[in-house]
C-alpha cells in the first residue's frame, strides 16, 4: 500500500487533486486539494507480521531479530501459540514513505503449517473506530462511482484494539497477504497492557488477604 489519508467527514473536497506525499513518523500525507491544504487523518503503518513456518522457525527467527539489535517488547500467548513484538531500532523505512515502528513474529498455531514470510501489514486510523473506517471507505467509493472495497470484519469482536482488513490475492514474492486497519498503534496496546498488569499485580501485593498468605508461608511482607 502507499500512503493514504481520508478527508475529513464535515469537509468536501473541491476542485482537481494533486498528490503530495511526506514522510513523518511513517505518515503519508496526500497534500494539495483544490488549491489548498487540506487537513486530513495520516494513516500510520505501525508493524508488518512475518509469519514463520514452524516452530523451530520461530524460535530462529526471534533469535536473529534480536542479534540485529531489535528488541522483544513482548511476547504472550495468542490462540495456542507464541507471539512476540518487536521494537525496530532503527525503524524499518518503505520507499512508499511509510517508516515501520514494530515487527510481530508469531508461531503457527498447534497442528497446523504455514508458508514463512510477509502475512499482514496494520495501518493505524486515529481517533475512528474501525467500523466506523470501513463504513467510511464504502462512503468516498459510493461519491466517487466507484466499487467499495469488502472489508473483513470477524476482527471487530476483539476487546483489544479491533480491525478490519483487506485481502490481496498472490501478491508478487509473498503470496497472498492482508492490510488490517486499527485505532490505535501496537506499541501503544503492549505498553497500555504492561501498566495494567503492572497495576494489577501491585494491588493483589496491597492485600490485606495476600499480606496473609506471604507471612503463613514465611515470605516476607513488603
Amino acid at each position: 500500500a502507499g500512503g493514504g489519508a481520508l478527508p475529513p467527514e464535515n469537509e468536501e473536497a473541491t476542485g482537481e487533486a494533486t498528490e503530495e506525499k511526506a514522510s513523518r513518523r511513517g505518515e503519508v500525507r496526500p497534500g494539495v486539494v483544490g488549491g489548498g491544504r487540506q487537513k486530513e487523518r495520516a494513516l500510520e503503518m505501525d508493524h508488518v507480521c512475518f509469519r514463520c513456518a514452524d516452530e523451530k522457525e520461530y524460535l530462529v527467527t526471534c533469535r536473529a531479530v534480536e542479534a540485529l539489535g531489535h528488541v522483544r517488547l513482548v511476547e504472550s500467548q495468542v490462540g495456542g501459540r507464541a507471539v512476540s513484538m518487536f521494537a525496530l531500532k532503527p525503524p524499518l523505512r518503505l520507499p512508499s514513505g511509510f517508516t515501520v515502528s514494530c515487527l510481530e513474529v508469531p508461531a503457527p498455531k498447534p497442528g497446523r503449517r504455514y508458508p514463512s514470510g510477509l502475512e499482514h501489514a496494520e495501518l493505524v486510523v486515529p481517533g475512528m473506530h474501525p467500523k466506523r473506517f470501513a463504513q467510511r471507505v464504502a462512503a468516498l467509493a459510493r461519491e466517487a462511482d466507484e466499487v467499495a472495497p469488502v472489508f473483513d470484519t470477524r476482527a471487530l469482536h476483539k476487546v483489544s484494539n479491533p480491525d478490519v482488513s483487506l485481502a490481496f490475492k498472490a501478491v508478487p514474492k509473498w503470496g497472498d497477504v492482508a492490510v488490517k486497519f486499527h485505532e490505535k498503534p501496537i506499541y501503544q496496546v503492549v505498553a497500555e497492557e504492561k501498566a495494567e498488569a503492572t497495576a494489577a499485580a501491585a494491588k493483589i501485593a496491597a492485600s490485606p488477604s495476600h499480606k496473609v498468605r506471604a507471612v503463613e508461608g514465611g515470605g516476607r511482607v513488603p
